[in-house]
Order: structure tokens, then sequence, then C-alpha cells
């Protein structure tokens, strides 16, 4: 049997807001950068974030957008509070920073 090389043309907007409200948040901040680089990546990678959730709402997908929004918004609270432009990383610190505290 070969294999089906086409693409379902339905999930590439899926792939793009995924990409631009998770993925690419995350990468930017495993990704140590320069003093004055860094919050201009962070401020980025929300300002990407954004334009996931735009792409999400002209494809007419309701659970996309509300995904990409909630995504964009948590990414936005986690670049003001811990100055990590991605809401998983956010996540994680205080995570480990729980774990430490109760370990102590």
């Amino acid at each position: 049997m070969l294999l089906n090389n086409t693409h379902d043309p339905q999930k590439r907007p899926m792939h793009q807001v995924v990409g631009l409200v998770l993925v690419i948040p995350l990468l930017i901040s495993f990704v140590k950068l320069p003093l004055l680089m860094s919050p201009i990546a962070a401020i980025a990678a929300v300002l990407g974030s954004a334009y996931g959730a735009h792409l999400a709402r002209q494809q007419n997908s309701h659970k996309l957008v509300v995904f990409a929004w909630t995504m964009a918004i948590l990414n936005a609270l986690s670049v003001i509070a811990m100055s990590t432009p991605s809401a998983a990383m956010g996540l994680y610190f205080l995570a480990r920073h729980e774990w430490q505290a109760m370990a102590t």
C-alpha cells in the first residue's frame, strides 16, 4: 500500500494556531536572550498569540477560537506576572516553586 501524501486542508489552520499560541511562546521562553532583547521577544510572542487567535476567528472554528484567546490571555498574564512569554512555562515555574517550598 502506498503512502497517501495528501493533507487535510481543514487541519492546517489548527496547526498554525496551535503553533502561534502554544509552541512559539514556549520555544521563546527556553531561549536565553540578552537583557534588552528578552522583553521584545516576550511582547512579540504575545502579539503572535493574539494573531493566532485572530487567525482562528477567521476560520470560524468556535472551539479553536476559545482555545486561542484563552492561551493568548494566559500568555499575556504570564508576561506581566512572571516575565515569561509562555503560560505553560509560567505554570512550571509556579509548580517548581511550590515543590521546593513543600520540600523544605
